[in-house]
């Protein structure tokens, strides 16, 4: 166990949500080019691999060294159910399959943090520990409003935000901003977006692990309307 409470109590609050076990072991461990990982799930697909790489580089700008093996453990594990084992020199994912990987790489990804007493990014690293962790709802959602003064990263930020705390659906209320071809009475006049800037929301949810939901908050925009203008009450 970790002999510094304090800083195990930080470490803690970095999670979110908290998972069902945790233990901080002391120790360090340097996230560096061909770190090895060990992938222990219920099948040996390369696409597993391949995924754990990506976010590897895209987290942290490095190439880990993967080994794929077969687990019976994971065969009964639940799809977003995962067991993480950080060691100063290996961190060992189980999982059942790729839904579990993806949340295990995003509690990493809330853990890491910089190496520190450098003028520049040398790189990260993570406090050996032991996490066991699974989904209570397969369905995670928030609600996104987007307005007219909205820029494409403002909304790109909310949205990646999201996945890494790991919600997986977001109500986009767009109404009075969509490009509306059958009801443009819906849209605010000057205020449409164009529809690239929709087309690159969905690429951005995707990357994110996040499922988008179009709304039309109808209630709200009635209260605001009678409290306006009045000019759609019915």
């Amino acid at each position: 166990m970790m002999k510094n409470s304090y800083f195990e109590q930080v470490l803690r609050q970095r999670l979110i949500p908290q998972p069902k076990e945790v233990e901080f072991l002391d120790g360090e461990c340097v996230i560096c080019p061909e770190f090895p990982v060990e992938l222990k799930t219920a099948e040996n697909e390369e696409e597993f691999g391949c995924l754990v790489n990506d976010l590897f580089e895209d987290y942290w700008n490095v190439s880990p060294l993967i080994k794929l093996t077969h687990s019976k453990q994971a065969e009964d594990f639940l799809e977003e159910e995962y067991i993480i084992m950080v060691s100063r020199n290996k961190i060992t994912l189980t999982s059942h399959c790729s839904k579990g990987l993806q949340l295990a790489m995003k509690t990493l990804r809330q853990l890491a943090e910089p190496i520190r007493g450098t003028d520049i990014l040398e790189g990260y690293v993570l406090q050996p520990c032991k996490i066991h962790d699974y989904a209570d709802s397969e369905f995670r959602a928030l609600k996104l409003t987007i307005q007219h003064y909205d820029e494409l990263g403002m909304v790109e930020k909310k949205i990646r935000r999201a996945g890494a705390l790991k919600f997986n659906y977001l109500f986009l209320d767009c109404a009075s901003v969509f490009p509306f071809k059958s009801h443009p009475g819906f849209r605010w006049e000057y205020g449409a977006k164009r529809p690239a800037f929709f087309r690159a929301l969905l690429d951005i949810a995707d990357e994110a692990g996040v499922t988008l939901i179009p709304c039309f908050d109808i209630f709200h925009r009635a209260s605001m309307a009678e409290s306006g203008s009045e000019e759609h009450k019915v």
